[in-house]
C-alpha cells in the first residue's frame, strides 16, 4: 500500500496516527522540536540524524529535460513520485508533482527509502510512463530518470 501525501492531507495522517509528541525514533511529528534531540523527516517519524538524508530526484522525458512546454507537448498531466523500502514493500509518495519543475528535493528523508519511482500522468489516461532508480540506503542522494514517453496518437 502506497501513502501518498497531499499538501492538505499531511495534518489529517499525522492526527489520525494518535497525535504529535513522544520522543525518539519512530515517534509522530511536526517539527524537530517534537523528537527529543532526533529529527523529524519528511514522513512525520522521529530518525536520528544519521538515519536521514537529502535525496534529489530530476527527471528527463525521453532524454530531453523537462519543461512546462514539452511536459505539454507529450501530454503530460503531472508526476506522482513514490519511495519505497524494497526490504518491507512500504511505499510513501507525493502527487500531484508539475511535470516542468524537473527535480523534486525532499531534504530530510529516512535511508530507509532505497527506490525512487515516478509516473507521467496524462488527463483521461492515467499513468503513461514509469521509471525508477535504486537509490541505496547510504549518503545524499542526485538522480535522474528518464522518462520513456510514447507518442501521442491524434
Amino acid at each position: 500500500m502506497t501513502r501518498m501525501i497531499v499538501a492538505s492531507a499531511v495534518l489529517v495522517s499525522v492526527a489520525a496516527c494518535g497525535g504529535i509528541g513522544g520522543s525518539g525514533s519512530g515517534s509522530v511529528c511536526a517539527t524537530s522540536d517534537d523528537c527529543g534531540g532526533d529529527v523529524c523527516a519528511r514522513t512525520h517519524e522521529c530518525y536520528p540524524a544519521d538515519e536521514v538524508r537529502r535525496v534529489m530526484t530530476r527527471w528527463t522525458l525521453n532524454a530531453a529535460p523537462a519543461s512546462a512546454a514539452q511536459c505539454t507537448t507529450d501530454g503530460i498531466d503531472h508526476l506522482s513520485i513514490v519511495y519505497q523500502d524494497s526490504s518491507t514493500g512500504e511505499q510513501v509518495g507525493y502527487a500531484p508533482v508539475p511535470c516542468g519543475q524537473g527535480q523534486f528535493l525532499v531534504d530530510v528523508w529516512p535511508t530507509r527509502f532505497d527506490l525512487v519511482q515516478l509516473e507521467a500522468v496524462a488527463p483521461g489516461q492515467g499513468t503513461i510512463a514509469i521509471g525508477a532508480n535504486n537509490v541505496g540506503r547510504t549518503g545524499d542522494v542526485d538522480t535522474t530518470i528518464d522518462l520513456a514517453i510514447p507518442a501521442l496518437t491524434p
